[in-house]
């Protein structure tokens, strides 16, 4: 019988461990929902990150290029980090 959200909470509820089966359909089902991992080479656009950080409608080009230097370094990191 394949995962539902509902049995895999039981089984965490009751201290269950949760199969790699579960974990894959959690993963799918939430890739179906929220699309795939963002590529770590696509450079973010000035709007995502005005909306990440809040910066409002008009964000100084300086500022724009200063936190998408800084998103590089983020996912550069969390890449490696990943791979460890």
């Amino acid at each position: 019988m394949a995962p539902t959200l509902r049995s895999i909470e039981a089984k965490i509820s009751g201290g269950e461990p949760v199969g790699p089966e579960e974990v894959r359909w959690l993963a799918e089902s939430l890739r179906a929902l929220v699309g795939p991992d963002p590529d770590p080479d696509d450079e973010p656009t000035p709007e995502e990150l005005a909306a990440e950080f809040g910066l409002g409608s008009s964000p100084s080009p300086d500022m724009i290029e200063y936190l998408r230097e800084f998103v590089r370094d983020r996912r550069a990191q969390e890449a490696a980090d990943a791979s460890e």
